[in-house]
């Protein structure tokens, strides 16, 4: 290995571990930052495989850093997804994606003699594009959903870097084995995750002024959501249209048709959503008004054999799955236990 793909690892492996502190230190409680330093972790393994390692801490190394790529995965959707919690797809993608990789590192350990021949080269690379496309799938759905402008604005900017990044390394790295440079696989690879987490540290991270002074930062809190008077005959116009019309009931509604029942742009009516309501995406504002309906059903006795999927479906939802996932963060409890609930304090 040379100098410089030694150096390369190296400052690779420090800006993650200052990105990891930075966390450890202010964001320890966010849920997307425990899934940033995860995935930058597994992503370190990948540059700490240097010269005179003790061979059992390699083994564990080479099986950490296959997790890598679905961490990576997981991190990103945290970030785009409110109350990102790994469901039943996301664990079939991370077994996926580091299973696909497990042979490889069984042959290096000498536990198999070779791959078999069946299996491709390429199955790894072809997993980590389907995640990434999934992701960038996410990403251009939640877009007109989210109400969050600066958000908005990353789901776009990492539309454009996930792609750029995933094509670069997946191609790179391929010529390179082909044109039996597979010694550069990593230095290569810490090249374009250095930059990624310089990044990354900027964006996350503010110098105070105050810090260098020696005065007291004041702690300054989000304001609450209050309409603006300008904004009052507006949102008198959309409370009247989801209370009295039931628009919230209509399947597949977007902002942009609210908007045109309201009478509005659809801008006007994000911001005040957003900032003056707190809604944070379209989806809890809507499910605001859908489950309440939903609550009344399911706690009313005369209703008691009404199916909860008629429920869900009078309600505005596409299938049951996503109202089940809905009331169940809302009210910690599934529409059938609730309804047992309500029903039998009635009795």
């Amino acid at each position: 290995m040379t100098a410089l793909g030694i150096s390369l690892q190296i400052c690779a492996l420090t800006l993650i571990a200052v990105y990891i502190g930075l966390v450890l230190r202010d964001a320890r409680r966010l849920l997307v930052a425990k899934y940033s330093a995860l995935a930058l972790f597994a992503t370190a393994m990948l540059f700490l495989q240097l010269p005179g390692l003790p061979k059992p801490i390699l083994v564990l190394i080479r099986f950490l850093d296959i997790f890598s790529i679905p961490l990576i995965w997981w991190a990103a959707l945290a970030l785009l997804e409110e109350n990102f919690r790994p469901r039943p797809l996301h664990w079939v993608g991370l077994i996926a994606a580091a299973g696909s990789v497990l042979p490889w590192r069984l042959r290096w350990l000498g536990v198999i003699d070779q791959v078999p021949p069946s299996y491709p080269t390429w199955t790894s690379d072809l997993i980590a594009l389907i995640l990434f496309g999934y992701l960038a799938w996410v990403i251009i759905i939640g877009f007109k959903d989210d109400l969050v402008t600066p958000r908005r604005r990353v789901r776009i900017a990492m539309l454009a870097i996930f792609t750029l990044a995933t094509l670069t390394a997946t191609i790179g790295e391929n010529f390179l084995e082909i044109g039996g440079y597979g010694s550069l696989v990593i230095p290569y690879t810490a090249a374009i995750t250095i930059p990624a987490v310089v990044a990354l540290i900027f964006w996350t991270t503010k110098l105070h002024p105050e810090i260098l002074t020696f005065e007291p930062i004041q702690a300054s809190k989000p304001p609450a959501p209050a309409i603006r008077p300008q904004d009052k005959a507006v949102h008198n116009r959309l409370l009247e249209i989801m209370q009295t019309e039931r628009v919230w009931a209509e399947t597949g509604l977007t902002i942009g048709a609210l908007a045109e029942k309201v009478g509005t742009t659809e801008h006007q009516l994000r911001a005040l959503i957003n900032r003056g309501m707190g809604h944070r995406n379209f989806a809890s504002f809507l499910n605001g008004f859908r489950l309440d309906y939903a609550k009344r059903m399911l706690g009313d006795i005369e209703q008691a054999r009404l199916p909860i999927l008629t429920i869900a479906m009078d309600a505005g939802f596409a299938s049951l799955a996503p109202f089940n996932r809905a009331f169940k963060a809302a009210e910690g409890k599934t529409p059938s236990e609730y309804r047992a609930i309500v029903l039998s304090d009635q009795n």
